[in-house]
C-alpha cells in the first residue's frame, strides 16, 4: 500500500542519514580527544535512536505480507531482540548489547542477500523451463535449450546452485557471530584439501567441480546429438532410422565420457570399479536380468534395425 511505501521510504532514508552521521562522529572521535563520559552517552542515545527506527522499519516491512501467517513471529521476536539490546546498552552491557544488535542487523542483510540470489537461480531455471516472457524465451535461445534438455539438466544445476548459495552464506552468518580467523582456516583447508574418510580423501571442492563438469558435458553432448540428428548433411545421406541411431549413440557416449571425466576430476579411484562391477554383476544375476536384456536388445535393434 501507499502507505507502507511512504514508512518504508521515510524511515530507510532516516536510518541512511543516522548511519552517515555515525561514521562522520567516529571520524571525530579519533581526530580529537573527547572525554569517555560523553562519547558512551552519544553512542547509547545513537544506538537508542537506531534501534526503534529499525524496529520501526522492520514493522513497516512486515506489513506488506510478503511474509504470510510468520509475521506476527516475527515481530515479537525483532521487538525482543533490539528491545533487549536497548536495556542491556542502559544497563551498561554495551559490548554485548552492541555485538548482539550489529549481529541482528548484518544477519538480516545476508539473508536478504541470499533470499534475493535465491530467487534470481530459481526465475532464471524456471524460464529454462517454462518461458513466460520474452526474455526467457532470448535465453533459451542463446543457450540453444528445448524443452527436453531443460527439463533434465535445469534441476540439477538449480540445485547445485542453491547450494552453493547456502554455503556461501552459511559462512557469513558464522563470520557475521564470531567465527575467527582460525576456524575459517581450518574450513578453508577442509573445503580445498579435504578430509580422510577410512582409506578415502573426500575433497569437496573437486567433487563440487566435478559434478559442475559432469553437467556441462552431458549439456554439450545432448546439444551435439540434437543437432546431429536434425543436421542437413546426415539426412541427405542417411534414412530416419540411422539418423535416430547415430543420435542415440552419441548420447549415451557423451553420457559415459562425461561420467568418466567428471568422476576423474572428482578424484575418484578408478580401481574401485572392481568392487562396483562385482556388485552390479551380484545385481544382475539376483534380479536384473530382464532390464540388462531389454537394454542390450534395445542397443542392437539400434545398430541392426531389422524392425522398420
Amino acid at each position: 500500500s501507499e502507505r507502507t511505501r511512504r514508512t518504508m521510504r521515510h524511515r530507510a532514508k532516516f536510518l541512511s542519514v543516522q548511519i552517515g552521521l555515525g561514521f562522520f562522529g567516529y571520524i571525530l572521535r579519533q581526530q580529537f580527544d573527547w572525554p569517555a563520559s560523553a562519547v558512551g552517552l552519544t553512542e547509547t542515545i545513537f544506538l537508542v535512536i537506531f534501534g526503534l527506527n529499525a524496529l520501526w522499519l522492520i514493522f513497516a516491512s512486515l506489513r506488506t505480507g510478503y511474509f504470510g501467517g510468520a509475521t506476527g513471529n516475527l515481530r515479537v521476536i525483532a521487538s525482543i531482540i533490539i528491545f533487549g539490546c536497548l536495556f542491556a546498552e542502559c544497563l551498561g552491557y554495551s559490548s554485548l548489547a552492541r555485538f548482539v544488535f550489529s549481529g541482528t542487523l548484518l544477519s538480516v542483510i545476508v539473508i536478504s542477500l541470499w533470499l534475493i540470489a535465491k530467487t534470481m537461480v530459481d526465475d532464471v531455471m524456471g524460464a529454462l523451463e517454462n518461458p513466460e516472457h520474452r526474455w526467457h524465451q532470448n535465453l533459451r535461445k542463446y543457450l540453444h535449450i528445448e524443452t527436453d534438455d531443460a527439463l533434465t539438466v535445469t534441476p540439477w544445476v538449480s540445485l547445485l546452485s542453491n547450494f552453493t548459495l547456502l554455503c556461501i552464506a552459511a559462512v557469513a552468518l558464522l563470520r557475521v557471530w564470531g567465527l575467527s580467523e582460525q576456524s575459517l582456516a581450518w574450513l578453508e583447508i577442509k573445503f580445498f584439501d579435504g578430509f580422510q574418510i577410512g582409506k578415502a580423501q573426500i575433497v569437496p571442492l573437486k567433487i563440487l567441480f566435478g559434478l559442475v563438469v559432469f553437467f556441462v558435458l552431458l549439456s554439450i553432448a545432448k546439444g551435439l546429438s540434437r543437432r546431429t540428428s536434425r543436421g542437413k548433411m546426415l539426412s541427405r545421406k542417411l534414412d530416419a532410422s540411422a539418423i535416430e541411431t547415430f543420435a542415440k549413440v552419441t548420447t549415451y557416449l557423451g553420457f559415459i565420457a562425461a561420467a568418466i571425466i567428471g568422476l576423474s576430476v572428482a578424484g575418484f579411484n578408478f580401481q574401485n570399479l572392481a568392487i562396483l562391477a562385482g556388485a552390479l554383476s551380484v545385481g544382475i544375476g539376483f534380479g536384473l536380468q530382464n532390464i540388462v536384456n531389454n537394454f542390450v536388445s534395445g542397443i542392437i535393434l539400434l545398430f541392426e534395425r531389422p524392425v522398420r
